[in-house]
């Protein structure tokens, strides 16, 4: 566990499973000997000088052995060879209520909208229309929930879908959080009339409220201090983010990288908090049983960020990739395609990414599971008169 504290906190306990031992210690050695029943509940105890003891119980978690067997062909190639298919913005029991259908019909998989809780609101129609589908893809935290269901739903789906001879893939939204202004402190306004467009504080999200410093005119009442970015749901504070900065250059590797992309808050992914954060994160899905993920905006994560956040997925997991997992990432390409994959350099998602993985201690096994999809595709295959993926 990696516990950030205030510096109210005297001293910090974990306890590892419901009925534990509160312990100093925060590592916890896991295996089907040590993890009973179907997923394992940590809680973390902090005690501090002025305000006395906090507890917080995390969501739980699970594991990779805990997960059903998937029946499939040797055709589909331990899942590296197969037709996935994308649920548009289905809820997760609906999704399920599909999986043996799905098995018969020959889909090696089935891939899910970005699964952690995201901006849901029913007071902030966005030209007219209410909740859009991009809205799941501003996350507030890595909780597995939101307005497609919750974590017990999910689970339950993917092991329904597993038994029925089909892998589940989850849309993984890693490069940022939220856009700004849809959050719970309370003094708001914009452009328009003067400056004079004020709105309040926004439960918008449920169980994680979250702060930014987007339109945000008062100081924070909570700190005392000047608006910044907080989403305690994911343990992120002011400086896990890049600075804000529009995003206007697709040929910069400064700006696609650092940039905002939309508004959205971007990520400061050269920080090893954050990259360790997105490793748990994505740790997370493989336990709950995911079979790989789409990695959203790779693009506006340069090349070496990537691989070292896959380097420690690798390592979470035990030093190696699992045998049916696959990822691939969005990496859009249009006037750029030199930049992004043809001249080998820093910001270049084919060869030199291919040996970044290799440096970082992957295999040809594990390389070959990080898979890039990108525009050319099936256009104008091979861009660059070669191609880093096996057909």
């Amino acid at each position: 566990m990696n516990c950030r504290t205030h510096s109210d906190a005297q001293s910090v306990q974990y306890r590892f499973g419901a009925n534990a031992d509160w312990q100093d210690n925060a590592t916890f050695a896991a295996d089907s000997s040590t993890v009973t029943g179907d997923n394992l509940q940590i809680s973390i105890k902090a005690s501090t000088a002025s305000n006395g003891d906090f507890v917080l119980d995390l969501d739980p978690i699970n594991f990779v052995w805990q997960n059903n067997a998937v029946p499939q062909g040797a055709e589909y190639n331990n899942g590296q060879k197969g037709g996935i298919v994308e649920m548009f913005g289905w809820p997760f029991a609906d999704v399920e209520k599909e999986c043996a259908h799905l098995g018969q019909a020959g889909w090696m998989g089935v891939k899910l909208f970005p699964v952690s809780e995201h901006v849901f609101s029913y007071e902030w129609p966005q030209n007219g229309e209410l909740n859009p589908w991009w809205f799941y893809y501003q996350p507030v935290s890595y909780k597995m929930e939101g307005r497609h269901g919750t974590r017990d739903e999910l689970r339950s789906l993917i092991q329904t879908c597993r038994a029925a001879g089909v892998r589940v893939y989850a849309d993984a939204v890693i490069n940022h959080m939220s856009g700004g202004g849809n959050d719970v402190i309370e003094s708001h306004r914009n452009g328009g009339g003067g400056w004079c467009n004020y709105w309040g504080a926004k439960g918008s999200t449920g169980n994680s409220p979250y702060y930014t410093h987007s339109w945000d005119w008062q100081i924070n009442s909570r700190t005392g201090q000047e608006p910044g970015m907080e989403y305690p749901g994911a343990g992120y504070t002011p400086v896990d983010f890049h600075c804000d900065r529009g995003l206007n250059s697709w040929s910069d590797p400064f700006q696609l990288n650092y940039g905002w992309l939309s508004g959205l808050s971007d990520l400061d992914t050269e920080s090893e908090f954050v990259r360790e954060r997105i490793a748990a994160y994505i740790t997370d899905l493989i336990g709950i049983g995911f079979s790989g993920h789409r990695i959203d905006a790779a693009k506006h994560i340069k090349p070496e960020s990537l691989t070292d956040i896959l380097a420690k997925v690798r390592r979470n997991l035990g030093g190696e990739l699992p045998a049916d997992y696959i990822t691939w990432m969005e990496v859009l390409i249009g006037g750029e395609k030199d930049l992004l994959m043809c001249n080998d350099g820093d910001y270049n998602y084919g060869k030199s990414l291919q040996d970044k993985l290799y440096s970082a201690g992957l295999d040809d096994a594990d390389v070959n599971k990080i898979k890039i999809w990108e525009s050319a595709y099936p256009k104008e295959m091979p861009i660059c008169g070669w191609w880093v993926v096996d057909a």
